[in-house]
């Protein structure tokens, strides 16, 4: 069990809060294959441009399926949440994300490929929604991570994201590039 509460607040535009729990559960089936899951509900109440809104429930969850060998781990994943919006106006989006993720060691010792990929739609939610609002991404990552020594990794990481925004009807679109370079030191 899981208890959450977010406030999100952008003065005169608007501001909301969520309050709410989750229920977990995880099993596994075999040596490599195992779910995650978690349900729940949260209470969204607040205002926009001064003028409050009804609370309204709304959903909360998860879903990961994980398959993993000795070489090779696939992660499958959906979330649900509210989330906020402070681009064009400060509004409660109910955001659905779906997401893969896979990690395969390569022929190179200690040198491990990393890929993943994601698509997520949000819209305006509640009991103060015109719907003038609403943002799906598309992206994916590849990289590499190399452990240097026992405890020194090195990863290189490109991601790419499409964003598109609506805005009363209007299409506001980008797309991302970044390139990362990260040293970690564990200690253990």
């Amino acid at each position: 069990m899981d208890f959450t509460a977010s406030e999100f607040d952008q003065g005169r535009l608007g501001s909301f809060t969520t309050r709410g729990g989750t229920l977990g559960w995880t099993h596994k089936f075999s040596p490599t294959l195992s779910i995650d899951t978690a349900g729940g509900v949260q209470l969204l109440s607040g205002e926009l441009n001064g003028v409050p809104f009804s609370p309204v429930i709304a959903p909360l969850g998860s879903l990961a399926i994980l398959w993993k060998n000795p070489t090779t781990s696939l992660t499958l994943a959906y979330r649900t949440c509210i989330a906020p919006s402070f681009q064009f106006q400060s509004v409660a989006l109910l955001n659905h994300m779906v997401s893969c993720n896979i990690t395969q060691n390569t022929p190179i010792d200690d040198v491990v490929s990393l890929f993943g990929a994601n698509y997520s739609v949000a819209n305006e939610y509640g009991s103060h929604s015109g719907g003038d609002l609403s943002w799906t991404t598309v992206g994916g990552t590849a990289g590499l991570l190399y452990r240097a020594t026992q405890n020194t990794f090195l990863t290189l990481t490109y991601s790419y994201q499409n964003v598109d925004n609506i805005f009363r009807g209007t299409h506001f679109a980008y797309d991302r590039h970044v390139g990362q370079i990260a040293l970690a030191k564990a200690f253990y």
